[in-house]
């Protein structure tokens, strides 16, 4: 569910939330994520298979944009994400659990000050 409205179904081997552009060391697993704009960019690998999530990372690794039909993209604040089974879940690398999860911003919840 996208901001407690929209909701979105699909047989995914991949969903990323992300808040950022990046992931990792340079995949560039959400183009159009932004750090400041207070949603995150949810990125759905609906029917996309094995073979193509790979390429899809090859080619983010080597700081190419690379775009697929199974590739579906969208925009909230809030996400919750359910499963008939639960499913692993990641941030920054790190796991912090299993479905079902909610996840939500807080818009300028983080003072960066750089000298």
């Amino acid at each position: 569910r996208l901001d407690d409205s929209r909701e979105v179904r699909a047989r995914a081997p991949l969903v990323v939330i992300a808040n950022g552009p990046f992931y990792g060391s340079g995949f560039n697993i959400a183009p159009e994520a932004e750090l400041d704009d207070g949603v995150f960019s949810v990125v759905i690998f609906e029917t996309c298979t094995r073979l193509e999530v790979a390429g899809y990372f090859a080619a983010t690794a080597g700081r190419r944009r690379s775009s697929l039909p199974c590739i579906s993209t969208y925009k909230a604040s809030r996400v919750e994400v359910v499963s008939s089974i639960p499913l692993p879940a990641h941030a920054d690398g790190r796991p912090i659990g299993t479905s079902p999860l909610a996840l939500h911003t807080i818009p300028k919840g983080l003072r960066v000050i750089v000298p």
